[in-house]
């Protein structure tokens, strides 16, 4: 309910045993019996997930009757279950060329939704406001759409509207008011989101997610005690997901207390039966790395960061913080495991900019200042107001005597904090050109 679902396979099946099975748009597809005993027997065990026997009862009922939609949807949803992307998408296509009159819903919701996960949003926008206007009457059509707005294209107001559409065809959908109130929280109207989220906590008193929404809605508002009130609702509702024990962390270390945070995060690291124990045991060692490296606890925070990644070895932030800390005790024997490791960042993150500022002060560090200014034009490419690699770049070129082009950087180093800890540095040279 509070989260985007992929296909509406799994709450829409074609229940006829007639010779014509009909979608929920104006779509009507001719299907003998057969087939349709087929098709039901693929949906079946689809929701079972036993993907060998659907994708098995699927295909047999296309062999009776090619041209029907439905069974490819069915074969694009466990194609997407299996990782297998492409053949989704080959899936899906057949869906579309059938539905060539765009008539039929489910295909349109099909199609907006894997949009979506590959993250091409304004292509779902497109399909689910045409779902919307084929189903007009569908309260989750309109949350789907509020999802997108919300959490993807970050359009509130559409979002808002969205959601409150969904509320008027159906006013006890919890995730229509916790949609709605968290659109109205990101535009600060605060006190109406407050209410909202009440109502949905209202709707749906076991979930825990409305009460994560008064967390979040009163932490914004730095209410931090009534934060952690919502907090430990949410906890006693859900208490096997870890997410939440690291948010009480989280706002521990917000408000100052972080010996209390840190303790926190090393219980949750360790938790067992978590329904997110992976999750919870790479975000925590992660964080507890963080707080170690800014604390110049090196040690510590390079086990803590090792840790993360023995539950992934593909980890950007723990691979890069990992190069960084040997930057940092200027390890030079260590340089080349350093590089090994932001290379590895930048691999599984491209275009990252704190990474690619990484990989420039190693080569800068290693001699090597042509390469670490290529790093760095590429760096500030992608993100133009990234601090540090403005001013990286702003050194290594009024090194290099390109003096204009260093004044540059350096500039917009200051403008984006006058106070970091290479301020004076940035300024003195400013200073003399």
């Amino acid at each position: 309910m509070y989260k985007f679902y992929f296909f509406i396979l799994c709450c829409f099946f074609y229940q006829s045993i007639s010779f014509a099975a009909e979608g929920a748009g104006n779509t009507t597809y001719v299907m003998p019996a057969k087939g349709i005993e087929l098709y039901q027997s693929g949906v079946d065990h689809l929701k079972k997930k036993r993907f060998l026997a659907a994708e098995t009862s699927f295909k047999a009922s296309l062999e009776i009757q090619p041209v029907f939609a439905p069974a490819w949807l069915g074969l694009t949803e466990i194609a997407y279950s299996k990782g297998q992307l492409a053949l989704a998408g080959e899936y899906l296509n057949n869906a579309q060329a059938i539905d060539s009159s765009n008539t039929d819903v489910d295909v349109q919701l099909t199609v907006g939704r894997f949009h979506y996960l590959l993250g091409q949003f304004n292509k779902s926008e497109k399909a689910l406001v045409l779902a919307s206007t084929l189903k007009p009457n569908s309260s989750k059509i309109y949350v789907d759409l509020g999802d997108l707005y919300l959490y993807s294209l970050h359009k509130p107001i559409k979002a808002e509207i969205a959601f409150n559409k969904a509320i008027k065809l159906n006013p006890k959908l919890g995730g229509a008011h916790f949609g709605y109130a968290k659109a109205l929280m990101e535009q600060k109207r605060y006190s109406d989101s407050n209410k909202s989220f009440l109502k949905a906590a209202e709707l749906n008193p076991e979930k825990h997610h409305p009460y994560w929404g008064l967390m979040e809605l009163n932490l914004v508002q730095k209410q931090y005690k009534q934060a952690q009130k919502e907090l430990n609702k949410a906890i006693e509702l859900s208490p096997r997901l870890g997410r939440l024990k690291l948010k009480r962390a989280d706002i521990y270390f917000q408000i100052g207390d972080k010996d209390k945070a840190v303790t926190i995060y090393k219980t949750v690291a360790e938790y067992k039966n978590l329904i997110d124990e992976k999750y919870s045991a790479i975000e925590s060692y992660q964080k507890l790395g963080a707080i170690y490296q800014a604390d110049k606890l090196y040690s510590k925070a390079e086990l803590a960061y090792r840790n993360a990644l023995k539950y992934n070895s593909e980890l950007p932030i723990a691979l890069n913080n990992l190069a960084q800390i040997i930057i940092e005790q200027q390890q030079k024997e260590r340089y080349t495991q350093a590089i090994e490791w932001a290379q590895k960042a930048n691999v599984v993150s491209p275009k990252t900019a704190t990474i690619l500022d990484t990989l420039a002060w190693l080569s800068h560090l290693k001699g090597d200042d042509k390469q670490a200014i290529k790093y760095l034009l590429e760096a500030v490419g992608h993100s133009k107001n990234h601090l540090f690699s403005n001013y990286h770049l702003g050194l290594l070129l009024y090194n290099a005597g390109q003096k204009s082009m260093a004044k540059e950087y350096l500039q917009r180093a200051l403008i984006l904090d006058q106070n970091f800890e290479g301020a004076n540095k940035a300024q003195s040279i400013l200073d003399s050109l």
